[in-house]
């Protein structure tokens, strides 16, 4: 016969798991971090190594032990600990958080221009964590209406046809995810050839 009695002693553990997770932008993130133990743990949530201000307006602990992250922006991504400790011992979890935002905005530049036509050339330097799904391009003669035209997600470049000779013409470029769309790049004023 073999009696076996629980321990009213227990060291603190965390009943979740590390875990590396993806957040968007502008939306809400929650991480968990169940303890337990005996006597109850305390839990601690950092940052990067920081512990994380009740003061935080964006980051919040609920009595489960999670933490709720609201608005979700690019400067959250980072490592996210939670530690419980007690008495007897303590324990750890990291969830590594990356953050999708929307494309920051291409680089454009006009490459050919003939009497009619004018080529638009961009190069997008962060895709914001998510695949670009494609871009739109803005095109305005002068003092008419903006127009745009929608190129899709692999391409480099458009060109703009039918235009008027020596007419002034603005360009600019937008990409954009499943998130959102980038800012417009900066406008290239030109003009097709005489």
């Amino acid at each position: 016969m073999v009696i076996q009695r629980p321990r009213q002693d227990a060291p603190a553990a965390i009943a979740s798991f590390s875990d590396k997770t993806t957040a968007v932008w502008d939306e809400e993130m929650r991480l968990a971090c169940r303890v337990v133990g005996n006597p109850s743990p305390t839990r601690t949530w950092t940052f990067n190594g920081k512990e994380i201000s009740s003061n935080n307006q964006r980051m919040k602990e609920y009595p489960d032990g999670s933490l709720l992250i609201t608005d979700v922006k690019a400067q959250d991504a980072g490592n996210y600990t939670c530690t419980a400790s007690n008495i007897h011992g303590s324990d750890v979890i990291t969830y590594a958080l990356t953050v999708q935002v929307p494309p920051s905005p291409p680089l454009v530049y006009v490459s050919d221009v003939t009497s009619t036509t004018l080529t638009v050339r961009w190069r997008t330097t962060n895709n914001g964590g998510a695949p670009i799904l494609g871009y739109y391009l803005y095109e305005k003669r002068e003092f008419g209406e903006w127009r745009r035209v929608e190129v899709p997600a692999g391409a480099d470049s458009y060109t703009l046809t039918g235009l008027q000779c020596g007419t002034r013409y603005q360009v600019y470029v937008t990409a954009y995810n499943h998130v959102g769309a980038s800012q417009p790049s900066d406008a290239n004023h030109t003009k097709p050839l005489l």
